[in-house]
């Protein structure tokens, strides 16, 4: 099982950045969420990706990108996401 993942990332005014997981080649697809936008003067932020848990899976793939086609840049330090085992397939 893949627990919802974290994102921490240099803040960026309006940006959200979009985390989709395949599970075995397309059989599931699931799509999460996080904003870059600061709260107060940090220059970091760590955001979960709601939703991004997924169970059952023999392989997953991992895409990253903007939510939409942003003009300004964007800088991800991790992604850190939980893996468990749930036993045999």
């Amino acid at each position: 099982m893949l627990e919802d993942s974290y994102l921490t990332a240099e803040t960026a005014s309006g940006v959200t950045i979009t985390l989709t997981l395949n599970r075995d080649f397309g059989l599931e697809t699931t799509t999460a969420t996080a904003l870059l936008t600061a709260s107060a003067s940090e220059t970091r932020v760590q955001q979960k990706f709601e939703g991004a848990a997924i169970s059952q899976a023999g392989y997953l793939q991992f895409q990253v990108g903007d939510a939409s086609a942003a003009s300004n840049a964007w800088v991800l330090d991790s992604i850190a996401t939980p893996l468990l085992h749930e036993g045999t397939r």
